[in-house]
């Protein structure tokens, strides 16, 4: 296993507060078992626009510096683990005091998160994190939204919540350390996480421990109360429908609040072809190959 570190940008996820990038899924990926997705087209025109950001900030904050090894080295506090990492975008000093800038682009679905002067959660870990570091006590960001709009925001240091933080660091470096798992979250991340780590199923039975079987019959209780919310949610749905009849949409005190739309779809008739051209239709066919989980 390669040498740990946790980065500002990964320290939601080692916490377990990443909406994106699950605990398991850094887990698999800092025990060398499964490698974390490489960054995408966004990540890349994200470094790409970052001067722009930068130039953009400078109107409003004045002179930003970029920090090199030598200066995180010279404001590093000497009780911070060796293993918490990161270099924020840039930094400067207003009233003598050490502030940081940290520049985004998010795109048009994500612009909510950044509403009513909010920070992203994933973002104010990461903020922490890099005030930790640099014993900055404020963080600038500076955001461009869906490549049209440029908004700033501002998060200070908190000493409480850097504590909860690295206390959530330290107990996932522990688990990395002892080879052990995180505990499921139910997050999408961790479902991929899990097909990834074992993609293929074997001939072969695993006896659960006793102490296991509560959590057979908590599946099964929420799997039927899953049932029955779908059922109820179908009732109130046809209730609805009765109520709009050939109508289109549905206003209460002139709001929209529902609507039951013409929609077109496309598709191909299977059964024809297979009729008329089966040669074609066997060579369009395609074998996939998944595990599912059935409840018993």
């Amino acid at each position: 296993m390669r040498d740990f570190r946790i980065g500002g940008s990964e320290a939601a996820a080692a916490c377990g507060i990443n909406p994106y990038t699950s605990r398991i899924a850094l887990w698999l990926d800092k025990t060398g078992k499964q490698p974390l997705p490489e960054a995408g087209e966004a990540a890349k025109w994200g470094q790409v626009l970052e001067p722009v950001l930068r130039d953009e900030l400078r109107q409003t904050l004045g002179i930003i510096e970029e920090w090199t090894p030598a200066t995180l080295a010279e404001v590093r506090p000497a009780d911070l683990p060796e293993w918490v990492q990161g270099t924020p975008d840039g930094f400067l000093f207003q009233d003598g005091d050490l502030c940081l800038v940290e520049l985004k682009t998010v795109g048009l679905n994500g612009a909510s998160a950044w509403d009513d002067d909010s920070v992203p959660i994933t973002y104010q870990v990461q903020a922490q994190v890099y005030m930790a570091i640099t014993g900055a006590k404020r963080m600038y960001f500076g955001c461009l939204v869906g490549g049209q709009r440029f908004i700033t925001r501002t998060l200070d240091f908190d000493p409480k919540v850097w504590a909860t933080i690295l206390s959530l660091l330290i107990e996932f470096k522990d688990l990395v350390d002892r080879d052990e798992a995180p505990a499921p979250d139910g997050t999408d991340g961790t479902t991929n996480a899990l097909k990834l780590l074992y993609p293929a199923a074997h001939a072969e039975t695993v006896e659960l421990p006793e102490h296991k079987w509560p959590l057979v019959e908590q599946a099964r209780k929420a799997r039927d109360a899953r049932k029955a919310s779908e059922v109820e949610e179908d009732r109130i749905i046809q209730e609805l429908k009765m109520q709009m009849g050939d109508a289109s949409n549905a206003t209460v005190r002139g709001v929209t609040v529902a609507t039951w739309r013409n929609t077109s779809r496309t598709g191909t008739d299977t059964d024809k072809l297979k009729a008329e051209h089966p040669e074609a239709f066997e060579a369009c066919l395609t074998t996939t190959t998944f595990r599912r989980f059935a409840l018993k």
